[in-house]
């Protein structure tokens, strides 16, 4: 699927989504599970790359795939969680 110029948003809303991302995700580093950040940066790089045109965005089968890995990630994270009362990054 290819993108319109007028499809895409502008280089300083962008700039300023990605800042709000960061600074929303920014206090919750220490203790959400590491992997949650990896795949927001992984989104950060891919939405930029997007942008500048260099890569296409996510197709369907993507976009579950990433889905359920998440889905699977958060089920084991909270199991664990729930799992060992001491551990202090629940």
């Amino acid at each position: 699927m290819s993108v319109g110029v007028l499809d895409q948003i502008p280089r300083s809303s962008l700039a300023l989504l990605l800042v709000a991302q960061g600074a929303v995700i920014a206090p919750h580093v220490a203790r959400i599970p590491v992997w949650v950040t990896g795949v927001w940066l992984l989104c950060v790089v891919w939405r930029v790359l997007v942008y500048q045109g260099r890569w296409g965005y996510p197709g369907t089968a993507v976009k579950a795939g990433l889905i359920l890995i998440s889905a699977v990630g958060v089920g084991a994270a909270t199991a664990s969680c729930t799992a060992s009362i001491r551990r202090p990054r629940c």
